[in-house]
């Protein structure tokens, strides 16, 4: 059954909306690493809580988050970054208007990092994420476990 594109964007919490930035974010104080020291597929300085660093690690994965074979990219359907507009709603997680092997790669992407522990937004399939407002909402959590990271300086 292909469910409509303006049925899955009714239905989806924004990051906008109140309750999402209603949520308190807590600073737990955990420090931000540099994914590129700890043997990511990174180039330059990226940064990523310590926490979610590991949890990325466990996935073998970055943010914004794709999947990458021994020849470069893997097809999940649309370029990161690319809007609704631009991809006719392709860039949904659930879109219904991408290729069989596009489904099967995000598919793959979600299996891993639901796994260790991070959650889409469904409105962009390579946006993932630990411990913020998005999460905390998602996993039903009172509070986020972290707030703008900088704050910390």
């Amino acid at each position: 059954m292909t469910v409509p594109q303006s049925t899955v964007l009714q239905s989806t919490v924004l990051l906008s909306d109140d309750r999402i930035t209603g949520i308190p974010a807590i600073e737990c104080g955990e420090p931000l690493v540099d994914l590129f020291t700890r043997d990511m597929l990174t180039s330059g300085q990226q940064f990523a809580r310590e926490t979610v660093a590991d949890r990325l690690a466990l996935a073998g994965a970055a943010a914004d988050l794709t999947l990458v074979g021994a020849h470069g990219p893997l097809d999940l359907g649309t370029p990161i970054d690319a809007t609704p507009e631009q991809s006719s709603g392709a860039c949904f997680f659930a879109a219904a208007n991408i290729s069989r092997e596009a489904r099967t790669n995000r598919s793959l992407l979600a299996d891993v990092l639901t796994a260790a522990g991070l959650v889409n937004y469904p409105t962009q399939w390579w946006h993932w994420s630990f411990g913020d407002r998005y999460w905390a909402f998602v996993e039903d959590r009172p509070n986020a476990l972290y707030g703008p990271a900088y704050s910390l300086a």
